[in-house]
């Protein structure tokens, strides 16, 4: 959801009785989700001769519009970038970077320019808040770039450091990157790991299904059996596990014959 906080900021500036109208007018469609009227009042906005910090403000809710309603990211990617023309400041900065990490990585799937961006939000100097995060992104947008060497070394960097906000991120991704690249053992001593500091529920179902395929790859059927089967309760598809189980226990079966 768009928080309009900009916009009582907006009212007391002085501009003109024009300016003023569309805003308020944008305002009032975004808020009746007509997105589309609101970003054709927005537009006229910038059109007109106004100064930088308002444009940049225009910008940056049009830019949110287009991403989170309209689901254009690249015209949204186009604001954000048109934000960055005008020199804004630092905290300007990092917010619209932020935004353009997030739709290199989760939208148009450019993990390399999600790299490049994360990569610089974590070379701020001095370092940022959020500077944990910023370095497992680059991490991510390696591996989601299937640069899994790359992606490798940052998380068994931030493995390291079990006060990193992305520890067990960091954990699961090492699992998860030698699973892919069907080192199974590896893979498993990874998530047992992993499972030493996991409290979710749900994750650690999901991590023993992977272990447990692992086992199935590595011909240690019993093991594997074992592992489904104390998962067959609380994973969401309990026949995808009974399926699993059956054909365990045949092999094992046809093992002894």
């Amino acid at each position: 959801m768009i928080k309009l906080l900009l916009f009582l900021s907006f009212l007391s500036c002085d501009f003109t009785t024009s300016i003023h109208r569309d805003i308020l007018k944008a305002q009032e469609y975004f808020q009746d989700k007509n997105y589309k009227e609101a970003i054709k009042y927005y537009k006229s906005v910038t059109d007109k001769r106004i100064d930088d910090d308002l444009k940049v403000k225009v910008f940056y809710q049009l830019a949110e519009i287009y991403s989170n309603y309209e689901e254009d990211y690249k015209t949204s990617l186009d604001y954000y970038e048109k934000i960055l023309t005008y020199n804004p400041n630092l905290i300007w900065q990092v917010k619209v970077y932020e935004k353009i990490g997030d739709l290199y990585l989760n939208h148009l799937k450019n993990f390399v320019e999600a790299k490049k961006i994360y990569n610089k939000l974590y070379s701020f100097q001095p370092p940022l808040e959020k500077s944990d995060f910023y370095f497992y992104q680059v991490g991510l947008s390696s591996f989601k770039n299937l640069e899994y060497e790359k992606a490798l070394k940052i998380f068994e960097e931030i493995g390291l450091q079990n006060q990193h906000a992305y520890f067990l991120e960091a954990l699961y991704h090492q699992g998860l990157i030698h699973f892919y690249k069907k080192q199974w053992k590896m893979a498993v001593e990874k998530w047992e790991n992993y499972l030493r500091y996991e409290r979710d529920a749900r994750k650690v179902v999901n991590v023993k299904f992977l272990m447990a395929n692992s086992y199935e790859m590595l011909e240690e059927l019993k093991v594997a059996y074992n592992l489904y089967f104390s998962i067959l309760s609380d994973y969401p598809n309990p026949k995808v596990i009974e399926k699993r189980l059956r054909s365990l226990y045949e092999r094992r079966v046809s093992r002894k014959r």
